[in-house]
């Protein structure tokens, strides 16, 4: 089951984590995997839980990638090379989208399913077409384009080729690039970038000790700092003595998440624990 936390992001984790939560999806239609496109930032939870009075262990992988598809052919995330918010026109204006470089005639694509709203050139953008994508509510805009072969009310479907690279409207000094943005309803311009980079998340392999899932533990050390995250560059969330009692929630690389008596929960690295009897409650 995916939950996503109701709270403030701003507050300490703990609470997050224990805010009431909303259900985005259920066990029901996730039996060998689940497909969760995000919306907006937050702390999502997910639910594993084995058949009633039942014990388990779960080995899960999660991985991410963008919401849309590239929306030029053949290239990818190094084509990138001018970003959004940038300042324009001597601090006039910012950059309300990404500037994807390929020779001219390289294939613009629809980066998703949507509705061909308008094709009219304008001074800035040159050649251009609008897509309305009604499934996420928004529009994408094509910008600077040698040709459009599309018009309006067509339906296009993810891969279709709606135009090809140029240098039209104000970008004619400079090399053949898509200007790609997204405009949101009641938002106005989204930076694009990460609805369509491609991202590596193969997750590091678990050096901890998982055994210890699950077990009372306490630390080997006379202090050691609580992190807010599995790493030494996180935030300390509290000091801990060697007898301060805890549990083992869950590991990451060499890193174990604990869970505190008063529920405070945070990392502490694999080896700085030890298995321990815990105290009668």
């Amino acid at each position: 089951d995916l939950f996503q936390t109701t709270s403030d992001s701003t507050e300490p984790f703990e609470h997050r984590a224990t805010a009431i939560p909303l259900p985005i999806t259920d066990s029901a239609a996730a039996i060998l995997g689940l497909d969760h496109e995000a919306d907006r930032d937050g702390i999502y939870v997910l639910r594993l839980q084995p058949e009633l009075l039942r014990r388990g262990r779960f080995e899960l992988t999660v991985a991410t990638g963008p919401s849309l598809a590239f929306p030029v052919e053949g290239r990818g995330n190094d084509a990138i090379q001018s970003y959004f918010g940038v300042a324009r026109d001597g601090g006039a204006r910012q950059h309300a989208g990404i500037d994807i470089f390929a020779p001219r005639g390289t294939p613009v694509l629809a980066a998703t399913a949507a509705t061909v709203r308008s094709t009219t050139p304008n001074n800035l953008g040159g050649t251009v077409v609008w897509l309305t994508d009604q499934a996420r509510n928004q529009s994408l805009y094509y910008a600077h384009l040698d040709s459009q072969i599309v018009t309006p009310g067509q339906r296009v479907t993810i891969g279709d080729t709606i135009g090809f690279v140029g240098n039209t409207g104000n970008a004619r000094t400079t090399l053949p690039h898509l200007h790609f943005g997204i405009y949101r309803r009641g938002r106005g311009a989204v930076d694009p970038l990460s609805h369509v980079r491609f991202t590596d998340t193969t997750p590091a392999a678990i050096i901890a000790d998982t055994t210890l899932l699950g077990a009372a533990v306490t630390t080997r050390l006379a202090t050691i700092n609580l992190r807010s995250a599995p790493t030494t560059a996180s935030a300390v969330r509290q000091q801990l003595s060697q007898d301060e009692p805890m549990r083992v929630m869950g590991a990451q690389g060499d890193w174990l998440r604990v869970q505190l008596d008063d529920g405070t929960s945070g990392y502490l690295v694999g080896r700085a624990v030890t298995r321990t009897t815990p105290r009668p409650r």
